[in-house]
């Protein structure tokens, strides 16, 4: 719904122009937006055969009612959490522990590090 700090220069002046005030202007366009939603109250306003705020009630309860009857949205479901393969690797204490697999595995050139080996392989390493 419109409110005085929404009014464009042109509401001012046709409100001023006619002796209204802004307000009263801003509730006239919202009237109007809201019996666009009901071609056949619309037109039996400008008919004469119903006033404004009549009508305007009455698509602004039509409308709650809907809002009643409309189901509440349906929660987001999370989505499941990708189990990765796992591997049994036995950890520096002697235990068993499953760790995910990785997804390629590679041997490493060896630096001064591992000086008994060119190569070496790290189960673990995940790309």
């Amino acid at each position: 719904m419109a409110n005085a700090t929404s009014t464009t220069p042109s509401q001012t002046r046709y409100a001023s122009e006619i002796g209204v005030s802004r307000d009263t202007v801003n509730r006239w366009e919202s009237d109007a937006k809201i019996l666009d939603k009901s071609p056949d109250l619309k037109e039996a306003v400008l008919a004469g055969k119903m006033q404004v705020a009549e009508a305007v009630a009455i698509v602004e309860k039509v409308e709650q009612a809907i809002a009643k009857q409309a189901p509440p949205p349906e929660p987001v479901a999370k989505p499941e959490r990708q189990a990765f393969p796992v591997v049994p690797v036995i950890t520096v204490d002697g235990k068993s522990k499953d760790v995910p697999q990785p997804k390629a595995t590679h041997f490493n050139k060896t630096n001064g590090n591992v000086e008994w080996a060119s190569w070496t392989w790290n189960p673990i390493t995940r790309k």
